[in-house]
């Protein structure tokens, strides 16, 4: 896009903000520093294709549409100014995914949404929604660092060590990559809409954060290890940069290995986490997490910490044969 382009494309984002606002912060300032966040992500997602569009509708910009490869298939992101969203919108933007996935040559695509005005726009498609969501909110206000350190001092740790970390320690990648397997068939036999995770690989884990570092997302992670130094539990979380008031668990999990399970250890790691953040940071608000309440166990502990639900969306899937036949008949 020439330069015009781009400052139209700023304006509809500052304006989908303002007129859906989702408890993100929205501070890149200016067009300028919009674009290269923009084209610092395509950089960032230049081996898995990613591909970001403006749509217009009635000769203005209307919606914006960006899409990636993911283990699964692929992943569409989109947002639109309208409340009730033109069909002719939706048309223009599954379109352009149904080429996408061609292109890709991938059988299903996600999209993973909270904004109520594009999930009503989804389910008018008949599009298929696999998943309910839910976002949990702990405000600063109501952590409780005497909570905090009555559960450090009262959790046996002996035996292990814990370590504290800014960057993923790729050493532990190989032990990291079996656990989190085994984490992941634990929390798809909770699920009941069926959804999988499916298997990670050590080299997903290396570009998971090594994308999260070039997007300038900062890491924070604490880590037990056993005597024999295998990894007994961790938790992690981001603070990003477009928008620092929220401390980000989603995309970061709390983990314990299954031999290490009913120890503690989950809410010793959290108790670790949160006290640090409250020494550290003096400008978050709020963390958030996606833990579904289907993960009893991570969610009763979520709750025990404060967290409290704020946000419901859909998880939908996309496959071709769906695409076609709607394109065909719109």
């Amino acid at each position: 896009m020439d330069d015009n382009g781009w400052q139209d494309y700023f304006n509809l984002t500052v304006e989908i903000y303002r007129k859906f606002p989702s408890g993100e912060i929205y501070n890149d300032g200016s067009w300028q520093n919009f674009k290269a966040r923009i084209l610092k992500t395509c950089e960032i997602y230049q081996d898995r294709s990613y591909k970001e569009y403006l749509v217009s509708f009635n000769e203005k910009p209307a919606a914006w549409l960006a899409l990636r490869l993911v283990i699964r298939g692929s992943s569409v992101e989109f947002n639109t100014i309208y409340e009730e969203v033109p069909g002719e919108i939706m048309k223009a933007i599954l379109s352009k995914l149904y080429d996408y996935m061609y292109r890709e040559n991938v059988e299903n695509s996600y999209y993973r949404s909270f904004d109520g005005h594009c999930i009503s726009a989804l389910k008018e498609t008949g599009a298929e929604v696999t998943e309910e969501l839910i976002t949990t909110k702990l405000e600063r206000e109501n952590m409780d660092p005497v909570f905090y350190r009555e559960i450090i001092d009262n959790t046996d740790i002996s035996g292990y060590k814990l370590d504290l970390f800014t960057s993923f320690p790729v050493e532990v990648v190989d032990e990291f990559t079996v656990l989190m397997n085994d984490i992941f068939k634990g929390i798809d036999s909770l699920n009941p809409y069926g959804a999988v995770i499916g298997e990670r690989t050590g080299s997903f884990w290396l570009r998971k954060y090594g994308n999260e570092k070039a997007g300038g997302s900062e890491l924070k992670m604490s880590m037990l290890f056993d005597s024999d130094n295998s990894i007994a539990a961790y938790c992690s979380l981001f603070v990003d940069p477009d928008n620092p008031l929220t401390v980000r668990h989603g995309g970061g999990y709390t983990v314990v290995n299954r031999k290490y399970r009913g120890k503690g250890l989950a809410k010793y790691l959290k108790a670790i986490m949160y006290l640090k953040l409250l020494e550290e940071n003096s400008d978050f608000t709020n963390i958030e997490t996606d833990t579904m309440p289907w993960n009893k166990y991570m969610y009763r502990i979520n709750e025990e910490f404060g967290f409290v639900p704020y946000e419901h969306g859909n998880e939908f899937r996309f496959t071709k044969d769906f695409l076609e036949n709607y394109l065909e008949n719109k």
